[in-house]
């Protein structure tokens, strides 16, 4: 089976877990925006799977991040010195927060991951938006 979907708006990086503390108890939270991009990856890979049952096995997640390109990064004259996007945030940490994401509504862990391509792009429309590619691995 193959489930592909675009998310739209700019690509989240997962952000690292908090320390509250309350007299003398500490306890870890996840910072609101890694919820709020969370809900947002499940709109769409829920719309993905329409109804169908978690992928089972070992998959393969390509994934492409598209960012817009800042003016300071314009193109002046050919070749162009800044082909990709070589800034923050880090792919890794991109990646991290959609394969979380996905667990439980595409697949049932994220461990379930053996083969993984992920790149980030200028977008070339100026839309910010994530690929999203996940099939199973034979």
């Amino acid at each position: 089976m193959i489930v592909s979907f675009s998310i739209p708006g700019n690509p989240t990086a997962l952000k690292r877990a908090r320390i509250g503390r309350r007299g003398p108890f500490s306890r870890m939270y996840d910072p609101p925006e890694n919820r709020e991009a969370k809900d947002t990856l499940a709109v769409f890979a829920s719309k993905a799977m329409k109804g169908s049952a978690l992928l089972e096995g070992p998959l393969r997640l390509d994934v492409t991040f598209y960012f817009v390109r800042p003016r300071s990064k314009t193109r002046k004259r050919p070749p162009d010195p800044y082909p990709y996007p070589d800034s923050k945030p880090d792919v890794d940490n991109l990646v991290k927060l959609l394969a979380d994401g996905c667990n439980g509504i595409v697949y049932r862990d994220d461990a379930q991951i053996v083969n993984l391509v992920a790149r980030k792009r200028w977008a070339q429309d100026g839309r910010p938006h994530t690929e999203v590619l996940i099939t199973e691995e034979r």
